[in-house]
Formats: C-alpha cells, sequence, structure tokens
C-alpha cells in the first residue's frame, strides 16, 4: 500500500493491485488555503474511488467533482455529499451511513461514527485491504468513537488533529484528542491531517510528542509526500 498527502485531509491511497482511491479531496484554491496543491486534477490518469466523510468545502469541492465525473470514479460519501455528487453528473454514486459496508474492488469499505456538530451525517473509514486503514474525517472524540474502533486491529490511522470552537465546544478532535484516541485504539502507525488551513496550523510533530513513549509511531508526511506502508 502507498499513502500520498495532498494536504488538509486529502491522501491518495494505492493498494498492491493499482487500485487508487482518494479522500476528502480539497483540490480548488480557496482563501482558507495557504498551501498549493502536488497534483493537477485535470491531468490526473486514474481515481477508481473517491471517499468523502462530509459536505464541507475543506473536504469535497467543485473541481474534485470534475474530477470524479471525467475520470469515471466511485464516489462513496456521506448521505448529503452523495447527493451533491449525483447533482453535478456524477454517474457512480454510493451514499453510507454508520454502520453500513461496502464490498470493493481490492477491499472491504466499512462507514464508522462520526460526530459533527455542522455535519450531522458525517462518517469516518475502515478501508480494510492489505492494510487496515482508518480515515477520520472530522469527528469529536467520543466514547462511541473508541467503542465502534475497536472492532479493527488499525494498522494506519489518517487523524484529524486541529478543529474549530463552535459554541464554545470544539468540532473536531485537536491534537491532544488526536493522541488520546491513538493512545485508545492502538494504530501501529499515526499520520496527522487537518492541519493545513490558514487559521489551523499547528505543528504535527506535537502529535509524535504527545505519543512518544507509546507502541504508536507517529509518520508525518509532507505535501506532495508518498511513502509505501
Amino acid at each position: 500500500m502507498k499513502i500520498k498527502f495532498i494536504g488538509q485531509s486529502t491522501f491518495i491511497i494505492t493498494l498492491p493491485d493499482g487500485v487508487t482511491m482518494m479522500t476528502d479531496p480539497w483540490l480548488a484554491p480557496h482563501f482558507l488555503k495557504h498551501y498549493t496543491i502536488p497534483i493537477d486534477p485535470e491531468t490526473l490518469p486514474r481515481c477508481d474511488y473517491m471517499l468523502v466523510s462530509h459536505l464541507h468545502i475543506d473536504h469535497l469541492d467543485s473541481r474534485a467533482l470534475k474530477m470524479a465525473k471525467r475520470l469515471g470514479t466511485t464516489f462513496i460519501g456521506s448521505v448529503k455529499a452523495a447527493r451533491r455528487a449525483e447533482s453535478r453528473g456524477v454517474k457512480n454514486v454510493i451514499a453510507m451511513r454508520q454502520g453500513e459496508t461496502a464490498d470493493l474492488r481490492g477491499f472491504k469499505l466499512y462507514a464508522v461514527f462520526a460526530e459533527h456538530p455542522l455535519a450531522a451525517d458525517a462518517v469516518g473509514f475502515i478501508i480494510e485491504a492489505d492494510k487496515t486503514v482508518y480515515f477520520s474525517g472530522d469527528t469529536r472524540l467520543k466514547g462511541e468513537l473508541v467503542s465502534d474502533l475497536s472492532r479493527f486491529v488499525i494498522d494506519i490511522a489518517l487523524l484529524q488533529s486541529a478543529c474549530a470552537i463552535y459554541f464554545f465546544k470544539k468540532d473536531g478532535m485537536d491534537m491532544e484528542d488526536s493522541a488520546e484516541l491513538a493512545r485508545r485504539i492502538k494504530p501501529k502507525i499515526a499520520i496527522p491531517m487537518h492541519c493545513n488551513d490558514r487559521f489551523r496550523h499547528p505543528d504535527p510533530g506535537e502529535l509524535k510528542t504527545a505519543l512518544a513513549g507509546t507502541n504508536v509511531q507517529v509518520d508525518i508526511l509532507q505535501l506532495g509526500q508518498e511513502k509505501d506502508y
């Protein structure tokens, strides 16, 4: 398995048989974005699956939907995200709710617990292939999340590690929560994400510091970096 970091919560995951998937694609320029993505969506040759945790601009944008339409990508996402994809002409669309599973080419996908106060239909994903990968999307740290993930032996956890405050509460996981979730679900490797917008850009190295002395290895991927796992 190869994982390439594109920015924010966007990764390209390539399975050993060549099947590719992209998570929460934020591909167009935006005033909140302070980086340039390391790919050209207009010339990307392949994207078999697009996994979208919820319908927010930094997790799905119009440029991503145009790419999915051009490439014949199978779009898999929360209910509202799936509706948006269908409305933009994407032909192969699967809506997933928490607790649902899908058997796909080369892997099995589970939609797992997520709680986001601004996206009631949000989901996280477990990708079960040669490695088991958890993609958190945006979620608060809750007991229900830990309980749901305890069903799996997770090799790699892609963890939201920065969030906003909504009505005096976090709307997702910050670096402290990300570290606590890693301690509780014990992935072999944790990769921080969602640290790249203009207002939320903590040092991802904080996760490595917080998990020092545990058995969780922390990998910090730079923009455009691809790593074999």
